[in-house]
């Protein structure tokens, strides 16, 4: 299904045009944030490092869960 960690390279959705040759990078959690424009997302796992759809993020699925029935996560709080 999904991809684990992930980069996003935003260097073009940033505000500034950086450098020639240099890039922004973004180690993140929220799949917000990974969601930018031409982002080049990247998940980092046993296998190094491989390019990967926002869609198939785990976070975002997990995110998705959540948002959908929040109670199955919640549930363990009042344990």
């Amino acid at each position: 299904m999904g991809c684990g960690s992930s980069t996003a390279d935003s260097s073009s959705a940033h505000p500034r045009t950086p450098a020639e040759g240099t890039a922004d990078r973004h180690g993140t959690h929220s799949p917000i944030l990974a969601r930018a424009d031409n982002a080049k997302i990247v998940e980092v796992g046993d296998w190094g490092l491989r390019e990967c759809r926002w869609e198939n993020l785990d976070m975002v699925d997990h995110w998705r869960r959540f948002l959908h029935d929040p109670q199955r996560y919640l549930r363990y709080l009042d344990d």
